[in-house]
Formats: structure tokens, sequence, C-alpha cells
């Protein structure tokens, strides 16, 4: 499959399972030393096709005139810049994770599928959107080298080694959130135990390659 239909493939997966907001959220991943593709402007995640996938120079040239970029692209550029690790890039406004965000840092972990971002979760605390150098220079920054950041008021993203992962990481997460705020809202709730965590990280962590195969492969059935 080639990048542009992968991409293509992630945002449908991303907006059919939720995580659409009308035109907006990106998906983006490596092309090459040089350049990277990304979901264009003005298409819903829920529909995308390759020809709505753009590529553009990591110096920030949109070497695909004919589709309007994202205000957001400098963000993800930032990102590939300062981590040499990273693949593909997911960023999306879903509902629960939106309203996750407004409660600041989780302050515990509270299923399995939060167990994966367990000190590897970033909080950026500004509402505004990363659009510009000095933003994007300070977004990257805050993500170091997390798996994740939920976003204030805004929404998520997550980083991979390849588009697979930063889509399934990005379920997860807002899977997490769901579980976590629904949990809170029927009162006082108890983030699971410190021992646990470990255990379930250290275990989940070894076999991360295979989990994020097997969670894709059921997203694309």
């Amino acid at each position: 499959m080639t990048t542009d239909a992968l991409i293509a493939q992630a945002c449908r997966i991303l907006g059919q399972g939720g995580q659409d907001h009308f035109c907006y959220g990106h998906v983006s991943a490596r092309v090459d030393q040089d350049a990277i593709a990304i979901k264009a402007a003005g298409f819903p995640l829920a529909t995308l096709d390759t020809e709505q996938v753009a590529r553009v120079g990591l110096d920030g040239t949109n070497l695909t005139s004919h589709l309007r970029l994202h205000d957001e692209t400098v963000m993800h550029l930032a990102i590939y810049r300062s981590r040499p690790d990273v693949r593909a890039i997911v960023h999306t406004h879903p509902v629960i994770s939106h309203a996750a965000s407004l409660h600041g840092p989780p302050d515990g972990v509270y299923s399995q599928d939060q167990v994966v971002f367990a000190d590897s979760l970033a909080f950026y605390d500004s509402a505004l959107l990363v659009s510009d150098e000095t933003s994007a220079a300070e977004f990257a920054a805050c993500l170091g080298d997390n798996r994740a950041a939920l976003l204030r008021a805004h929404g998520l993203l997550t980083v991979g080694g390849s588009v697979e992962e930063a889509v399934v990481l990005a379920v997860l997460l807002d899977r997490a959130m769901h579980l976590m705020l629904t949990a809170r809202s029927a009162g006082h709730v108890s983030a699971m135990r410190a021992d646990e965590v470990t255990e379930l990280r250290t275990r989940f962590d070894r076999a991360h390659a295979t989990r994020v195969r097997d969670v894709w492969d059921a997203l694309t059935r």
C-alpha cells in the first residue's frame, strides 16, 4: 500500500470511529528524509481518499500546490525535525479527549488502555492553534519523547514508528479518556495502583509491536 493510501485509510478509520470534526484533524507520515505526506485541508477524515493527501517538504514547501495545507502542518514538521524516531503523526479533535483535556493532565491511570501512556503522555496547556514556528517549537518541546499529548480545549496527538502505530495509539488514548470520564461521572473512583501500572506497562511494552498489529487488524476488518 502506498503512503498516500495508508494515510487515507488511517483517516477513514479515525473519522468513522468518532474522531471526525467536520474537516479538521490530520494524519501525516514521512515519505523520505526531505518530505512528508499529510491530509490536505478542507476534507473530512471519514471520507478521505488518496487524491486528498498532500506532499510537504520538511522546509515547509507545499509540493502539491493544488491542495491546501492545514494551518497546523507546521506542528507536524517541528515534531519530525526534533524526533527522528517518529514516522507518523495523528492529531484529532475527538469530543471525549477534548472534554478530558479540560480537566488538565490525568491524575492517574484508570484503564488498561491508558497503561501505554503511563509516563508517556504530555499535556500542552494552551487552547490556541499550533500554527506558527514559535508555537510549533514549543509544542515539540512539550511533547518531548512521549508517545502522545493532550492539548487543552483542543484534542489529542499521537506519534508512532508507523502510521498504524500512531492510529492505534490515538484510538487507545481516546478510549482511555472515555473510560476515565465515565468512571469519574459516577463519583469518587480510584486509579490503578502504581505496582499494577508498572507490571502491565512492562508486559505491554514487551509485546507492543504485536499489540499494535492486532488492534490495527481489528480496526481494518
